[in-house]
């Protein structure tokens, strides 16, 4: 099965993907200008799109292959990464690089274009922490607003802490 993006001329954001038998596109080659054209004219405009999400008015559109097994620009199952990521709506596909990015999670952080993820404007801390003498997992979010590390302890009862990017630890709030 090969996955195809299908993406607005106006901005390179994916809108959806959609799910092509290979024997469809194999005797044209999977990553073939002439398998998108033919993912493109084989495959109908989405009515819920074009009825809820685009009033009416589908937007113009073209088609990439995405693979399913890429991710951060590595195969999960030890192949060639194939275009960064499997693309996803909301993602963008950068035709320069021939890559697809997610979806931006923060206006502060930028692109990784080893990995080709999004980062932080301060290193992802560690997601382990002692104290007193225990060590707790750590889930951490992301503060916008203060640019900074927040997170909580994984345990019944969950604390709130603070990541210094000085010390590089996490502190009780």
């Amino acid at each position: 099965m090969a996955h195809f993006a299908e993406i607005k001329i106006e901005n390179n954001e994916v809108i959806r993907v959609v799910v092509i038998n290979d024997s469809d596109i194999n005797s044209l080659g999977q990553d073939s200008v002439e398998a998108e054209n033919w993912v493109k004219d084989n495959i109908p405009e989405d009515a819920y799109l074009k009825a809820v999400v685009f009033n009416n008015v589908y937007p113009e559109t073209y088609w990439k292959r995405t693979s399913y097994n890429t991710v951060n620009n590595t195969h999960r199952l030890g192949g060639t990464p194939f275009r960064g990521n499997y693309a996803g709506p909301g993602s963008t596909y950068d035709a320069a690089n021939d890559l697809f990015w997610p979806p931006k999670p923060y206006s502060s952080w930028v692109k990784n274009n080893t990995t080709i993820d999004w980062e932080a404007p301060i290193a992802s801390p560690n997601y382990t922490q002692d104290f007193d003498g225990t060590t707790f997992q750590i889930i951490p979010k992301w503060d916008e607003t203060n640019q900074t590390w927040l997170g909580n302890t994984i345990e019944n009862t969950p604390r709130p802490v603070e990541w210094d990017k000085n010390s590089l630890v996490w502190n009780l709030a």
